[in-house]
């Protein structure tokens, strides 16, 4: 297999040794985006879970009734499993809100 690249110094024939040290750079380089990319969607899911703690605070269960209680710790759970679904980080299904 040949490939051409583009280099600041033209087009660049690549073969041998030299194709599989560029594809094994450009593998490296797109896992490296991949968990930083995941990183980022742990911390979006953070901020929901830091949203809805006012939901575990004991006063909470005077203001809400129980079902809205256990619809706002049935969302929690879904945030923290997050990043155990299959698509992750690329393929997110994000938990709705209760009452959105």
């Amino acid at each position: 297999m040949t490939v051409l690249v583009a280099t600041e110094f033209g087009i660049h024939e690549l073969i041998g040794e030299e194709l599989e040290a560029h594809l094994a750079s450009v593998a490296s380089s797109e896992a490296a985006a991949l968990q930083r990319f995941g990183a980022e969607m742990r911390e979006y899911r953070d901020t929901l879970l830091l949203q809805s703690d006012w939901v575990e605070l004991p006063s909470a269960a005077t203001r809400e009734s129980a079902e809205s209680l256990a619809a706002w710790a049935i969302y929690r759970q879904a945030l923290r499993d997050v990043p155990a679904q299959e698509g992750f980080p690329t393929n997110i299904v994000w938990p709705t809100k209760p009452g959105a």
